[in-house]
Parts: C-alpha cells; sequence; structure tokens
C-alpha cells in the first residue's frame, strides 16, 4: 500500500511487506509536530492497528515520528 503522497512529501519508500505490516525508509520526516500530528493520523486511518489504546496514544505516536527515518504501519484483517 505504498502512498505517493508520503513519497513525495517525506521521501517515504516501501522497503517491506511483512504481511499485516509495512516498513517504509523517510528521507525527510516531519519536522514539526504540527507535520508529525498530521502524518500520525493519516497513519491511523491507513493502518489503524500501529497506534491506539493506552500503549501508544495518538498523540505520543506523532512525537515518535518526529526526525524519525523509518515506519512500520501495521493493519490486521
Amino acid at each position: 500500500m505504498e502512498d505517493p503522497y508520503w513519497e513525495k512529501r517525506y521521501g517515504a519508500e516501501l522497503v517491506a511487506n511483512l504481511g499485516t505490516m509495512l516498513e517504509f525508509t523517510v528521507a525527510r520526516p516531519p519536522q514539526t509536530m504540527a507535520e508529525a500530528w498530521e502524518l500520525a493520523v493519516e497513519q491511523d486511518l491507513v493502518a489503524p492497528h500501529t497506534i491506539g489504546g493506552p500503549c501508544l496514544p495518538l498523540r505520543a505516536h506523532a512525537r515518535a515520528l518526529l526526525q524519525r527515518p523509518t515506519w512500520l504501519l501495521h493493519s490486521r484483517p
């Protein structure tokens, strides 16, 4: 599920498809909390099992995306 929008905006490149998980390398990760928040919301819509629950709320996921060079998204059937 490679997203050309993320490729253009963040330099995201799909490097592994692990069944229910996708791994991306990221050339230009978000630099501000506003960018990271927007991306976290997008990732939650695309791969809802990546984020959520008491272990990793959306705001914590957004902070973790700041300047992070890789993403791992998870979506169970």
